[in-house]
């Protein structure tokens, strides 16, 4: 029985009681056992498989158990007790459990440690603890008569210095020693051999550290006094068996390294081979013995096992199968020759490969081997033939290029020369080669650089021509040679001659377009600015604000805008072809009767720009002009027509009036414009009210882009009444312009810029919708007679959509179609007649009403009158104005009647201002009347009262004005001049 106390052994006696040399074999055991330890736990963890680690893990936990068990016991063997004294066979066989788990997790802790310097503590406290639990089961395995008394002291103690010196142990072994850090630059032997001393230190320490504090005491409680040692033999058997176990695992070890190392150095020598791109095998007896990856793809096999014990000449083609089938005695002879041998392998699948052959003998113990290295050339050999291929092709393409290609010598002289070059100078076959390119060209000094550039050359007649060509330099075999490339450009000469005429020029007068003319006058503005600066040092710049400087001056020039009248019509009637030759016409007269200092041309069809430089003086201006009118206004015959042209003229001058280009022509052009207008003879002037005018015109523009999305626009109804009843029948939808700044701007002002650029469609569309909206909401009041009138722009005839969108506005209203009347213009009409009277047919079929608007005005020809799909005509306000007191107004009014009834046609007359106008025109059997007399053009809210008043008033005649109005005069609605309120304020 084991009991603790603290009362230590007498040392002394103890230490008498010891035999020496089983003492120093049991510290030996315990080195030893360390030492193959922390030798099996080399093998642990390169070992690959968990299985194989498991395996040696608990190998080198059983080397140390048993160590820590054999030097115990042999210790232990060495204190003979007497013969009273046993061991408990089962405790003692149980006695080394604690000694293998222990180096078992110690081991595990050294492989699987999270941290580095944590290791040694782990392994070396679970080493400690499982030496002293084996010392601890060993004294209980006692077996005697008496008990067994453990100082408490003695035994920490010697715990704390098996804990404390496995940690120093561990830590050597695993290069992590803090105390002594030179020692983790030792080798890896000879940081194990200190490891396993210091180990087998611990484990000696425990034994006899705790052993000192231990008293035997006998069944009577007296203690037993240690006797000399009988159990040498035992103790020596003990430890020689330990020791047998620990040299085997020693060398189970080593064998293991000795096997790692080699799969180590097969694997390195695989992967070597591997890393080849060649197919490299080895042969013995004939047959593939070993192969490397690029074998394995070559033949593509899936793996090098299904090539291992095949015959190398099932793949090699027939005519080579001969060397493979001698035996050794081929490949032997392969081996002494120094190149390589070409031939052929045929891949499982019919894959034919191209390779070269090296062959190495290999003498091994168990014979002779062979090592081939084939190398796959099937991508070289292609790539020759290709190279071949391509140099034919080049060389084809050479002969047959369109372009001349000589090679230079370093001296110049042609060495070779394709068929294309041989043409370009005149001569056939190899004739050029020889020849010195030099001699070629009309300067034969001449020095070609590497570039491209235009040289003049001689052909073989002696002829010059325009030579292109681009030379560059070349190295071949360190030789310095040039390559020409040339190309005759004769004809891309003559081409570039004609595309510079025709990018200068008018292709129908062959007079200067206006790209050439805008350069033109930049030049000569550029030129007088610079002899104005000359002459006027220190005076204003040409151009600015002080404009009476540059009147007597001497530099600047003048423009003229020279536009024909009546050429459309003659291009619109009498042909294309004759409108062109009356331009060509202009242009000769121009050309024969201008000075040569004066530039013209033509700005577009129709239109001719003259530039005189040094003309600024008023008189001289006007004697220009005159000059070219005079030219112009006499009559052509051309083809046999005689024809007759107008022209009118507007001139700008410079500086005066500016030195911007475009802006010099601009005016100049709406010089033109203002004297067309005022009928002015032969030339108007530009003045500065003409840019005031234009400026507010761009204003109103600007302004009219924006007009409808900012709500400034609104619709107007004027009255439509039935002349015999006085009844209301409808009315026209009429478009107003309130703009917040500027007030009410007339129609007349607006509606020809929306015309000219192309807003009044989208200003059309709006009023139709509007109209059509408002009308619908009066038939849903009760007014359900009554028709509106809108009008649509010739603009809009040409969108080909006009018909769809008509009806999807009338759909969207829920307006009946019979309640919308749409009135067009005789000029709407002659656009494009055709397609007008299909628009009109179809609306008509739907129920829409069709009028002419300012019927007497326009073309008024009864030819296109019948054919046109009419319901109405209105009588142009212009003939209503005087019918009281022109009998030529009265006789036409009484002409449109008469036609509007015998085509069936229903007439409304515009403009009625009186009773005097309303009489004439009901004697004359006219339907509907509009005018002041009746109304003045409503707002809508106005027009909804209007309605209710005639409502209320039905049985009565109508004559409807404002309260307390007079006399319509200029000035109400916004200038409107008296009338139908319309004019031209309708939208056309």
């Amino acid at each position: 029985m084991v009991s603790f106390s603290d009362v230590a052994a007498d040392s002394a006696i103890l230490a008498q009681a010891h035999d020496g040399a089983l003492v120093a074999l049991s510290y030996g055991v315990a080195v030893v056992a360390s030492y193959t330890a922390l030798s099996v736990s080399n093998a642990v963890w390169p070992t690959a498989g968990a299985f194989a680690r498991a395996v040696w893990l608990m190998a080198g936990g059983f080397a140390m158990g048993s160590g820590i068990w054999a030097m115990h016991f042999v210790a232990m063997l060495s204190l003979n007790l007497g013969d009273d004294v046993g061991y408990d066979a089962g405790l003692t066989l149980v006695s080394l459990l604690p000694g293998v788990i222990a180096g078992t997790v110690a081991l595990w802790f050294i492989g699987h440690g999270k941290r580095k310097y944590a290791r040694p503590f782990q392994s070396g406290v679970v080493m400690g603890l499982g030496i002293s639990a084996m010392h601890f089961v060993g004294l209980v395995a006692i077996d005697m008569q008496g008990n067994v008394h453990l100082s408490s002291l003695r035994l920490a103690l010697s715990v704390v210095f098996s804990i404390g010196l496995s940690i120093v142990a561990m830590g050597i072994y695993q290069n992590t020693c803090v105390l002594i850090p030179k020692l983790n630059a030792l080798g890896n032997e000879a940081r194990k051999g200190m490891a396993a001393l210091i180990m087998g230190a611990a484990m000696f320490a425990m034994h006899f550290v705790s052993m000192s504090g231990v008293t035997f005491v006998n069944a009577i409680g007296a203690p037993l006094p240690p006797e000399s040692s009988s159990s040498m033999l035992l103790a020596i058997s003990a430890a020689v068996v330990t020791l047998i176990i620990m040299g085997l695992a020693i060398v189970a070890a080593m064998v293991d390294r000795m096997v790692r190392d080699i799969r180590e150095n097969r694997s390195r020598f695989q992967s070597l081979v591997d890393l080849s791109p060649n197919m490299i095998c080895m042969v013995k007896n004939g047959k593939i013995a070993f192969t490397n990856s690029s074998g394995v793809r070559m033949l593509g096999a899936a793996a090098g096992e299904d090539l291992v014990g095949r015959p190398i000449s099932a793949f090699v083609s027939v005519e080579y199968a001969a060397i493979f089938d001698a035996g050794d005695e081929g490949l032997d002879e392969l081996s002494r020759i120094d190149e390589t041998t070409p031939l052929v392998i045929y891949a499982p699948g019919g894959r034919r490969i191209e390779a070269e052959l090296s062959v190495s003998v290999l003498n091994e113990n168990k014979g002779r081997s062979f090592v081939l290295e084939f190398q796959d050339i099937t991508a070289l050999k292609r790539s020759a033939r290709e190279v071949f291929e391509r140099a034919t092709h080049l060389y084809a393409i050479m002969e047959n290029a369109a372009e001349g290609i000589v090679t230079l010598s370093g001296d110049g002289t042609i060495e070779s020369a394709n068929k294309a070059a041989g043409d370009i100078f005149g001569y056939y076959g190899d004739a050029l080669e020889g020849m010195v390119f030099a001699q070629l060209l009309e300067r034969p000094d001449q020095i070609l650089e590497v570039g491209s550039y235009e040289v003049t050359a001689r052909r073989r007649s002696g002829g010059a021509f325009p030579l292109e060509i681009t030379l560059s330099e070349m190295r071949a075999s360190s030789a310095r040679r040039k390559i020409i490339l040339m190309r005759d450009i004769t004809r891309r000469k003559m081409e570039q001659l004609e595309v510079e005429f025709r990018a200068n020029h008018d292709m129908v007068t062959e007079l200067l377009n206006r790209p050439a003319l805008i350069r033109t006058l930049g030049l000569m503005i550029s030129e007088a600015a610079a002899a104005w600066r000359i002459e006027n040092p220190g005076a204003p710049t040409a151009g600015s604000t002080q404009d009476r400087a540059h009147d007597g001056m001497a530099s600047g020039g003048c423009v003229l805008f020279i536009s024909l009248s009546g050429h459309a019509r003659i291009h619109d009637t009498q042909g294309h072809a004759l409108g062109e030759a009356v331009l060509r016409e202009v242009g000769v007269r121009l050309k024969n009767n201008l000075n040569t200092s004066d530039i013209f041309g033509s700005w577009s069809e129709g239109q001719f720009v003259v530039l005189s430089p040094g003309r600024v003086k008023v008189e001289d201006v006007r004697a220009l002009a005159a000059r070219v009118h005079e030219t112009l206004t006499p009559g052509f015959v051309l083809s046999g027509h005689e024809v007759n042209v107008g022209c009118h003229i507007g001139a700008a001058i410079f500086p005066k009036h500016g030195t911007d280009v475009q802006g010099l022509v601009q005016r100049a052009s709406m010089a033109m414009f203002r004297g067309r207008h005022k009928r002015e003879p032969v030339c108007t002037i530009f003045t500065k009210t003409m840019d005031i005018e234009e400026a507010r015109r761009q204003r109103l523009e600007n302004e009219l882009r924006h007009a409808l999305r900012r709500d400034q626009l609104s619709v107007h109804y004027q009255p439509k009444v039935d002349m015999h009843t006085g009844r209301l029948k409808g009315m026209e939808a009429l478009v107003r312009w309130n703009h917040p700044e500027m007030g009410m701007i007339s129609p007349v002002d607006f509606i020809p810029l929306a015309e000219e650029t192309g807003m009044i469609v989208e200003i059309g569309a709006w009023v139709l919708e509007t109209a059509c909206a408002q009308t619908a909401r009066w038939a849903a009041q009760g007014f359900r007679d009554l028709k509106v009138a809108v009008n649509l722009s010739g603009r809009q005839f040409e969108d080909p959509g006009l018909l769809g969108d008509i009806t999807r506005v009338l759909e969207r209203c829920a307006l009946n179609p019979r309640r919308l009347e749409v009135e067009v213009t005789e000029s709407s009409l002659m656009q494009d007649m055709d397609a007008c009277i299909a628009t009109l047919s179809a609306l008509q079929k739907k129920g829409v009403s069709v009028a002419i608007d300012d019927f007497g005005t326009g073309y008024s020809s009864l030819a296109y009158l019948k054919n046109l799909p009419l319901n109405t005509l209105k009588i142009d306000q212009s003939f209503v104005r005087h019918i009281d007191d022109d009998a030529g107004d009265a006789a036409i009014a009484t002409s449109v009647i008469s036609i509007a009834r015998s085509l069936n046609l229903a007439v409304v007359a515009e403009g009625i201002e009186t009773d005097v106008h309303a009489e004439i025109l009901r004697r004359m059997s006219c339907d509907m009347g509009q005018g002041y007399l009746y109304s003045k053009p409503l707002a809508a809210h106005d027009f909804e009262a209007f309605l209710h008043r005639e409502n209320n008033a039905a049985t009565r005649t109508i004559r409807i004005r404002e309260v307390g109005e007079t006399e319509p005069s200029a000035s109400s609605d916004g200038g409107e001049r008296r009338g139908d309120g319309k004019g031209k304020y309708s939208v056309h």
